[in-house]
């Protein structure tokens, strides 16, 4: 578990070198910085934030609290990571897509045309199955079966869905 605990008062009196020499080297980008106040921040204190300060602490803080906090600040900064690395496979020239332990969707780097989407805008493929979003409902089954049978076994396997009456197409599950 890392984090950088910063003075606020000497962060900004120093321009915020430090914060901004940890935030520019990618080696420490799931490091979060939390600023420490010993009085309740003033509007120049808040401005910590534009430069990387993941977040702010005030006495009283009991050890419990402290620790909640710097936990959450860790997780966010892994989070953010994990955003950088999905930008970086959502550019690659092919799908890469992540199921849960229920054949859910957890992260799709493209939406295929053989999905039933909603017009929303803000719709995700996240948190559904196959059965949710295919048109075709039997290559749906048949893919929701596929993942059931590799988590069961452990193992992968080649499985032929047809895409449309006159196309076959196949993909590999592991």
């Amino acid at each position: 578990m890392s984090v950088v605990i910063i003075y606020i008062r000497l962060a900004r009196k120093s321009g915020y070198r430090f914060v901004k020499m940890v935030c520019e080297d990618p080696r420490n980008a799931s490091i979060p910085i939390i600023a420490v106040s010993p009085s309740e921040p003033t509007t120049e204190d808040l401005i910590c934030f534009e430069y990387g300060i993941s977040d702010f602490i005030t006495p009283p803080c009991p050890w419990e609290l402290l620790s909640q906090r710097i936990f959450n600040a860790i997780r966010a900064k892994d989070s953010a990571t994990f955003y950088e690395i999905e930008n970086m496979l959502k550019k690659l020239p092919c799908n890469i897509f992540l199921k849960d332990a229920e054949g859910k969707y957890v992260f799709s780097t493209q939406y295929w045309d053989h999905f039933d989407r909603s017009s929303d805008p803000n719709w995700t493929i996240r948190g559904k199955t196959d059965i949710e979003v295919r048109k075709n409902k039997e290559n749906a089954k048949k893919a929701h079966e596929s993942d059931l049978s590799i988590l069961a076994t452990g193992r992968g396997r080649a499985t032929l869905l047809r895409k449309r009456r006159t196309e076959n197409r196949s993909f590999m599950s592991l």
